[in-house]
């Protein structure tokens, strides 16, 4: 294998998963609980590791409103075709995938302990009057003005000085949103360029590696998704790349393990590799408000509302029509007080905002 350099812009790292996780062989006191409740000791093992997920997302700031509640999530399409390939109870399956989930997070948590965020640039600026959300907002903003202006080591220190604010306990902003809306991260992924790279019959997880440390982003592999889409860790990928966005490079040798099966999404500030149903129909799909005041401007009362609906079938029609509920899928939108909440995959999303940008454009006045 041969690597050459590459255009470097830091962040902390998520350790990737090898294979699909073992499942703990349940205690005595898991199959008293489960006789005395009468359910699978699998559901019983599936909600202790449910609780330990919140826990550990709790304790990096990333407990999403979708991931609070009570109860056992429905399983996804994925997970209940794996569980039907395979000839296994879909609680196996999903208490696979959440102990997978949370030995990343273990993993992130360790990994920011034995390095913690260096400085920046911006980090060094004079501190803002105000509360600390709206200094993060300034960050966000100033990073998405950079990012227009293609100025992406810049951007970048400027989402760093935001995340670092966001860790003192501050859950009033919720910064994976922002960013996911803004598409600053993603927009930095799409322009780090891998400047050369070699593999030859190389396992994919090794060439996965390989992207990780040359563009020192965080990449997460549901390998338990990549191994019901026909790829295991040691299905062998080969290709010379050069000046490539590290997107393109992760499609690429995708499509060659498994082709049209395997997608790249950006989720906040971490790059997701899963399969494509997995994607849109798992666990990646945030429920996100869009203020669109300003595109039914001049609009009131029951006319506000027309136009706000009128905006709303405009966005079904445009965004993958046939992901929409009313159309036989499972995403969801509602309108009020032009406020669209929309809860759709992380890909959608930023879609949507970049529909919605063209909009805005579109409508602003001529100079």
């Amino acid at each position: 294998m041969k690597i050459m350099s590459v255009i470097l812009l830091p962040l902390f790292s998520l350790t990737v998963i090898g294979q699909v996780p073992a499942i703990p062989k349940a205690d005595s006191i898991d199959l008293a609980d489960a006789q005395k409740r009468g359910v699978p000791v699998l559901q019983i093992q599936f909600e202790k590791a449910l609780q330990e997920n919140a826990a550990l997302k709790k304790q990096i700031g990333d407990l999403r409103p979708a991931d609070v509640g009570s109860g056992i999530p429905k399983p996804t399409a994925a997970e209940s075709a794996a569980a039907k390939s395979r000839a296994v109870n879909v609680l196996q399956v999903q208490l696979e995938n959440t102990i997978q989930e949370n030995t990343t997070l273990r993993n992130q948590i360790a990994d920011s302990k034995e390095h913690p965020p260096q400085p920046s640039l911006s980090a060094s600026k004079p501190a803002l009057v105000g509360d600390i959300p709206s200094q993060i907002a300034v960050h966000l903003k100033t990073a998405q003005n950079l990012t227009s202006k293609g100025e992406y080591k810049a951007a970048f220190d400027e989402v760093e000085a935001g995340l670092a604010l966001n860790s003192k306990d501050q859950p009033s902003i919720t910064l994976r949103e922002e960013i996911i809306k803004k598409d600053i991260f993603g927009e930095i992924i799409r322009a780090t360029n891998i400047t050369e790279v070699k593999w030859d019959k190389v396992a994919i997880s090794v060439a996965i590696e390989d992207l990780k440390k040359l563009s020192k982003r965080s990449i997460f592999v549901n390998w338990a998704s990549l191994k019901f889409a026909g790829v295991d860790q040691n299905t062998l990928v080969s290709g010379t790349f050069s000046n490539v966005p590290l997107d393109k490079m992760l499609s690429t040798i995708l499509d060659q393990a498994s082709p049209s099966k395997l997608g790249v999404t950006v989720d906040g500030v971490v790059v997701i590799v899963a399969s494509r149903l997995d994607l849109s129909m798992g666990r990646y799909n945030p429920t996100m408000q869009y203020d669109v005041t300003d595109l039914i401007a001049g609009a009131r009362g029951q006319q506000a509302q027309v136009a706000l609906n009128t905006l709303e079938k405009t966005i079904k029609s445009k965004i993958e029509p046939n992901s929409w509920v009313e159309n036989g899928g499972t995403k969801t939108m509602t309108a009020s007080n032009n406020i669209l909440t929309i809860q759709q995959s992380t890909e959608n999303q930023r879609q949507i905002t970049i529909l919605l940008r063209a909009m805005r454009k579109s409508s602003a006045p001529t100079k």
